[in-house]
């Protein structure tokens, strides 16, 4: 029987590779199929979100980069498209920190 690890990545490489199709939205349903698999996945949650930022599907999209930075804090692609999506959306003050906290990262872009 394969382990939840194959299950996991084989989710995750589903999403990946869809996005590369421009299927954004099944790629969505592949990556929340990871995370129901392994809710800790901190890299399907920020491909989740940048789905969902193609998609403009903003509120949902901070959300997944959300989800990320709470598991991986020092995720500074995560933060960086969050202050995409809150600058997109006038949340000036906040896409400002967001991009503030993704070049203080030590592991920055």
């Amino acid at each position: 029987m394969p382990s939840t690890g194959n299950f996991t990545l084989a989710w995750f490489g589903k999403g990946i590779a869809l996005t590369h199709l421009g299927e954004d939205n099944e790629a969505i349903h592949a990556f929340e199929n990871t995370l129901a698999v392994d809710s800790r996945f901190a890299r399907a949650f920020y491909e989740k979100g940048l789905a969902l930022e193609r998609l403009s599907r903003n509120k949902e999209a901070i959300a997944a980069f959300e989800g990320a930075l709470s598991i991986e804090s020092a995720f500074p692609q995560a933060q960086f498209h969050k202050g995409v999506v809150l600058f997109r959306l006038s949340r000036f003050d906040a896409a400002l920190a967001a991009f503030e906290s993704s070049l203080a990262s030590k592991n920055n872009i």
